[in-house]
């Protein structure tokens, strides 16, 4: 019901069917399933995509990644940037509740970001008050009013919905579209949703290499009676203590085996290593996510990210930033605060590049650079090309940077 109930809501908002639907790899005209084929499930709903989210380390890592660095820096906002500005960073701030928000969906489709403004929750939210406290819910335990969609062509408000119905552990209320921040994964599809099969194809083979290395460890052994003799039949005494005592050693309880008329031979070992298959995979991740693999994964090989792979995955997040968390999240959270009459509708977003927001680290070896190079091109007479307030010009805004 709640797979069909997300899709009928969303289709309701403007979302294609055709993207909102589960569509199976088929072959051959339908002849030949590739998902059920390799083992993967059918459908993905909220609770299933969920579960992966708090289940496996990698998925919470690329959703932590992606989030992260998106709200690394909070934008500037034109006009009526500083009354913004002033309440991104509080305990209650805005830019919390927009990365909470962010990684609600990862899992599911669609979330609101409650704000609490004071008043009746299902009345208008009141002008001129900024609320005092946020709620984040997601399609698990909210939903529009499906009769509340507003359907007079001339309001500015034709096509959304003016209630919602929150569910929580204290019960279940609704709640005026004035007062909630109605936000969605792209084209309403969760974040990990395409990249779920190859998560768990990374499960997969992790599992299985560790499972065959666990069994394989040991090699096997192969019991070969004697010429002329015979093993004992089963549920006699005697097959019941050569059992045991195989039993015994297989579980390391025991390393001697007393045996007559028979031999245990060892079985050849075979290692099975699953690095080609994982780095495949960790490939595939990165390309899809457009995280570079040294960032996915850490340092590889002793080394750090390089500044190739750091300029891709900035350039990779300031894509995310303009093309969905700006018109996805941010924009739908300052219209709240325009209709409240907080701000003025928005003009412009400027983001702060990941780039410029540089590591103290980062910063010491810019300024160790520059000054070398001045160094190089000046010799010892440094102070004759240049006095030391130009020289504090040049460094300040580099040790300044980021900030």
């Amino acid at each position: 019901m709640l797979p069909e109930m997300i899709s009928n809501i969303l289709t309701g908002l403007g979302f294609s069917r055709s993207i909102l639907g589960y569509h199976p790899y088929h072959l051959f005209h339908g002849k030949r399933d590739l998902i059920r084929e390799f083992g993967y499930p059918e459908t993905w709903d909220v609770d299933s995509l969920f579960e992966l989210y708090i289940s496996d380390g990698l998925a919470r890592r690329i959703v932590g990644t992606l989030v992260g660095y998106t709200w690394k820096t909070a934008p500037k906002i034109s006009p009526d940037g500083d009354a913004v500005s002033q309440r991104m960073h509080t305990t209650s701030g805005l830019l919390q509740a927009m990365m909470e928000a962010d990684r609600r969906l990862a899992f599911s489709p669609y979330a609101i970001i409650y704000f609490g403004f004071p008043g009746n929750p299902e009345s208008r939210a009141p002008q001129g008050t900024w609320p005092t406290h946020w709620h984040v819910f997601d399609a698990r335990d909210c939903a529009p009013v499906e009769d509340s969609i507003n359907k007079d062509i001339k309001s500015p408000d034709f096509g959304r919905y003016s209630r919602f119905r929150i569910t929580t552990p204290h019960g279940n209320f609704s709640v005026h579209s004035s007062r909630v921040a109605f936000v969605s994964a792209r084209d309403g599809v969760p974040h990990l949703r395409p990249i779920a099969y190859i998560l768990l194809d990374i499960f997969k083979i992790a599992g299985a290499s560790s499972e065959a290395f666990w069994r394989n460890i040991l090699g096997g052994l192969a019991l070969e009676a004697g010429e002329g003799m015979q093993f004992p039949k089963p549920g006699t005494p005697e097959y019941e203590v050569l059992r045991k005592q195989v039993e015994e050693y297989i579980n390391g309880l025991s390393r001697v085996l007393m045996l007559r008329g028979a031999q245990a031979r060892p079985l050849p070992v075979q290692v099975v290593d699953g690095q080609r298959q994982l780095d495949m995979l960790i490939s595939l991740l990165a390309a899809m996510t457009g995280i570079p693999q040294r960032i996915l994964v850490g340092s590889e090989r002793g080394q750090l990210a390089s500044t190739q792979d750091q300029e891709n995955f900035a350039e990779a997040i300031d894509a995310r930033r303009k093309m969905f968390a700006e018109p996805n999240i941010l924009i739908p959270v300052l219209d709240v605060f325009a209709r409240a009459g907080l701000i003025r509708p928005v003009e412009k977003v400027e983001w702060v590049p990941i780039t410029e927001t540089m590591t103290p680290m980062d910063r010491a070896k810019m300024a160790d650079l520059v000054a070398r190079a001045i160094a190089m091109f000046a010799g010892a007479a440094a102070n004759t090309i240049m006095d030391d307030e130009e020289f504090r010009n040049i460094l300040t805004p580099i040790v300044e940077r980021g900030k």
